[in-house]
């Protein structure tokens, strides 16, 4: 009979991975859940912790950076301007950082990485469902929320507060189920999946979000690239060419009141604001989680046009909030983490497993870009989807690399 000693962990383990699945599918739609089974995953996993310590999942140089990042982010309380709201911000950011460790632990098996995969299929089929209805019948059935009407038509949100969240969620998530359409390898999945990417692709059409569309481009390049299919950038580039000549004017262009283009207009004042906050603090910044309030003391322009906005750039926020330094070892960090993952990418024999390790990158770099130009760096379910992504792609990386060194013959 086997000692409970060894079978408490096991199930600690089991735990941290079902609950880290109860997350993964309350992306979206439940930031309650999100929270429970956040704080449940972390529990089993912290107990797992004190009874068995285990390596890191990700290598030091990846580590030093992201402590850097976590540890300034933190001791910013300290000299926050309004330490309110910056000690909500230190549970906020301890978060994220658990999420991707928690996932590039629990996730890193074949079986469990499959499990996931199923779990965000069958998120994308939910949803595309959830926001077709809306476009229909004006209301989304999970959550009763309106479409968001614009000059360019109905934006979609689906079970999401905002058009911009369900954008977020699909750049991260879209092309690992554009990896996964291989109707050879995945017989029984290939039609869920070929509708689940298909729905996805509407709704991102849907949002009617320039700045999504920007930043899912530079993705797809980065796939491209990256996969070995670079002969079809041209065909991709020649695409947004006719799809620039044909798109109505309302949707590439956003016109305002005063007959100028909005959005470009307000992120000029939003980032002049933005540096005008690190150029008073650079080192420090205003303390974690308070350039909502802590702005409004440097904006010397006091513009109509962005009152008590978010600065829009998720790096000029950081290093405004949280400082330089702290700025530039989130930078260094992912850096590490990408320079690690394109040079695993020579050790995956499989090209369809290189391929869908590419997807999760240019998932992330989806992410990325719309970060220079948005906000999701600080709004709470689209950070936490991205923590979590990167936490994907570690547990995937390990995965495949364990499995060819297992298998590699000895002399």
């Amino acid at each position: 009979m086997p000692k409970k000693g060894l079978i408490f962990p096991a199930f600690l383990e089991k735990w941290t991975y079902v609950w880290m699945l109860v997350f993964l599918a309350a992306l979206t739609f439940s930031t309650a859940l999100l929270e429970i089974a956040s704080v449940a995953a972390f529990i089993g996993w912290g107990l797992q912790k004190l009874r068995h310590r285990s390596s890191l999942p990700f290598e030091k140089k990846v580590w030093v950076p992201l402590l850097g990042f976590l540890l300034l982010s933190v001791v910013s309380f300290f000299w926050s301007e309004f330490p309110r709201q910056s000690f909500r911000g230190i549970f906020k950011v301890l978060q994220q950082v658990l999420i991707f460790w928690v996932v590039a632990e629990s996730f890193a098996s074949p079986a469990r990485l499959r499990y996931a995969l199923i779990v965000l299929t069958a998120s994308f089929v939910l949803l595309g469902l959830d926001g077709i209805w809306q476009y229909v019948f004006g209301t989304d059935l999970l959550r009763q929320i309106s479409f968001e009407p614009a000059s360019a038509g109905p934006r979609i949100t689906a079970s999401f507060r905002n058009y911009g969240l369900l954008a977020s969620y699909l750049l991260l998530f879209l092309l690992i189920l554009f990896t996964r359409l291989d109707r050879k390898r995945y017989p029984w999945s290939f039609p869920v999946s070929a509708f689940a990417m298909a729905a996805g692709f509407l709704l991102l059409f849907w949002t009617r979000l320039r700045g999504a569309w920007v930043a899912f481009i530079g993705g797809l390049v980065f796939f491209l690239w990256f996969a070995g299919k670079r002969r079809y950038l041209i065909l991709l580039f020649l695409a947004l060419g006719a799809g620039f000549l044909l798109l109505p004017r309302s949707m590439i262009i956003h016109i305002d009141m005063e007959g100028k283009e909005q959005s470009l207009i307000e992120r000029a004042y939003l980032w002049d604001r933005a540096l005008r906050v690190i150029a008073a603090r650079p080192l420090t910044g205003t303390g974690i989680n308070t350039y909502s309030v802590a702005h409004q003391k440097y904006d010397l322009r006091q513009n109509w046009r962005v009152r008590n906005y978010y600065s829009h750039n998720g790096y000029l926020q950081i290093a405004a909030e949280t400082g330089v330094p702290s700025l530039a070892c989130f930078l260094a960090f992912l850096l590490f983490y990408f320079q690690n993952a394109l040079r695993n990418l020579s050790g995956i024999l499989e090209e369809s497993d290189r391929v869908a390790l590419i997807g999760i990158l240019a998932g992330m770099v989806n992410f990325l870009i719309l970060g220079l130009i948005d906000t999701v760096f600080h709004n709470p379910q689209a950070v936490m989807a991205f923590w979590l992504l990167a936490g994907w792609g570690v547990a995937y990386q390990n995965v495949l690399l364990k499995n060819q060194s297992v298998s590699a013959p000895t002399n």
